[in-house]
């Protein structure tokens, strides 16, 4: 990690009574910027404050604008022309022992820059596209934090543990009954033919920042785009497919593991991955 704020202060510390630490009672986002300019702002803007909403936290939206605003001036120089990874992390903040907050109606804001992953392999992975497996560890289903990247995220700890990543860069997660959720750290988009596909997250998984505005750019297309429920089976059938996040922009899937699903070489309907120009938002 290169910098790190808490509270509006350069810090690296928090109490041992944040919620977030003992409840993982919080949410975050993860974006990239350059030269003190959020790729997608808006986008994550607004995730952050639906998930403040749907979580009942107490937060300021012009408060937390000025103070990330204030953080990002402060690094610019400091990392001038540096493709840099940010990470908010909003949390309920300190309260006695118990689930219940009480009276505790304070948010800690933390910030946290790191540098990019390395340009070269992430560049070759949109390029030649990665191969994935299929999680052995499924998604809990719960319509109250679906679509939220809250602070609990031991499934996908579980779940990317289970293979090698430089192996398999990314693993496909499933829901209880083997519907298609999302990636281990991403969404994904599926084509067959002209009607493109992903997973509708009712239930489970995380409503991507990347994925909205894909979604956005597939309403306004020539390709028939739906949110749906995909069982694992389905993948077979599918002529190609993406994985999606800020900070890899755009992966084409080349085989799955366990699967036997391979990209489709035969197929001469037009692509995805080719059809949206994302360049400019990734390193």
């Amino acid at each position: 990690m290169l910098k790190s704020w808490v509270d509006g202060h350069i810090s690296d510390v928090i109490s041992l009574g944040n919620r977030g630490l003992n409840y993982g009672d919080g949410f975050f986002s993860t974006a990239l910027v350059l030269n003190g300019t959020i790729k997608l702002q808006d986008l994550h803007l607004k995730r952050i404050e639906d998930s403040a909403r749907r979580l009942k936290f107490s937060l300021s939206m012009d408060d937390f604008e000025r103070d990330l605003n204030l953080f990002l001036k402060n690094s610019e120089f400091e990392y001038k022309d540096q493709p840099l990874i940010l990470k908010v992390i909003v949390t309920r903040g300190d309260a006695p022992r118990g689930y219940f907050w009480g009276a505790n109606k304070g948010v800690h804001i933390i910030f946290q820059l790191s540098s990019y992953q390395p340009v070269e392999k992430m560049q070759q992975y949109r390029k030649q596209g990665v191969d994935v497996f299929l999680c052995e560890t499924p998604i809990s289903n719960n319509k109250l934090l679906a679509g939220i990247k809250h602070l609990n995220r031991l499934e996908q700890v579980l779940a990317r543990s289970e293979k090698n990543p430089e192996i398999f860069p990314e693993g496909l997660m499933f829901d209880q009954n083997d519907f298609l959720i999302e990636g281990c750290m991403s969404n994904i988009f599926l084509r067959k033919g002209n009607e493109v596909y992903t997973p509708a997250l009712e239930s489970a998984g995380v409503a991507g920042v990347m994925r909205a505005h894909l979604i956005a750019l597939l309403k306004q297309s020539a390709f028939n785009f739906q949110e749906v429920n995909i069982k694992r089976e389905q993948l077979l059938s599918m002529d190609e497919m993406l994985l999606t996040n800020v900070n890899i922009g755009m992966w084409p899937i080349k085989a799955i593991d366990g699967l036997g699903w391979k990209k489709n070489q035969q197929d001469s309907d037009p692509d995805l991955i080719n059809s949206f120009d994302v360049s400019s938002l990734v390193f």
